[in-house]
């Protein structure tokens, strides 16, 4: 019984598309070697910090869980986690704006309740994470609000395997949750 969690966030993609040549018999195919088109696309976007590449995404391993825990205690064992934060600058691209001063995280997911539902064979249980102040997530609600820091810096969370007043079955699961980050 392991449970996944998987975060993102994909604020910039960018996909490239290769078309070669096709084989074409005779002496056209030497009029044809060579030629191709790359497609690309993205977006350019303008944020406070950069999420370091080993944030984006995670999987959080909540381990083996017996349900007798789940019953007599309600929770499994939580499970830290981080969101690396790097190259945080208040200053703005343009003068002309205000410098950015905080942000706020959001952490989406199915719902269940105010829990992340899993999905897979074990139930009466759902996800719940906490920030490092105590401050729960809820799904597609943003959490209150953090100063920016000017370099890098940590935000810590914590990941609960909790029951859900739901009868519990033993069995796999698994969650995604994506976050976004919100600058002002």
């Amino acid at each position: 019984m392991i449970g996944a969690f998987v975060m993102e966030k994909i604020p910039l993609f960018m996909t490239v598309i290769l078309l070669t040549a096709i084989n074409i018999p005779g002496a056209a195919v030497a009029r044809t070697m060579g030629w191709g088109t790359v497609s690309m696309q993205g977006s350019i976007v303008e944020t406070a910090c950069a999420i370091e590449m080993n944030s984006r995404e995670q999987i959080v391993d909540l381990q083996v869980v017996p349900v007798s825990l789940l019953a007599s205690k309600g929770a499994g064992v939580p499970r830290p986690f981080k969101i690396r934060l790097i190259n945080c600058t208040q200053q703005r691209v343009n003068p002309n704006l205000p410098p950015w001063h905080s942000f706020s995280v959001t952490f989406d997911a199915v719902s269940d309740g105010d829990l992340i539902r899993v999905d897979g064979d074990a139930e009466g249980v759902g996800l719940q994470i906490v920030d490092e102040w105590g401050n729960v997530a809820r799904p597609g609600k943003e959490m209150p609000m953090n100063d920016i820091k000017p370099g890098n810096y940590d935000l810590h969370y914590t990941m609960h395997l909790l029951a859900n007043n739901k009868p519990l079955r033993a069995g796999f699961f698994r969650s995604v949750v994506r976050f976004k980050m919100d600058y002002y």
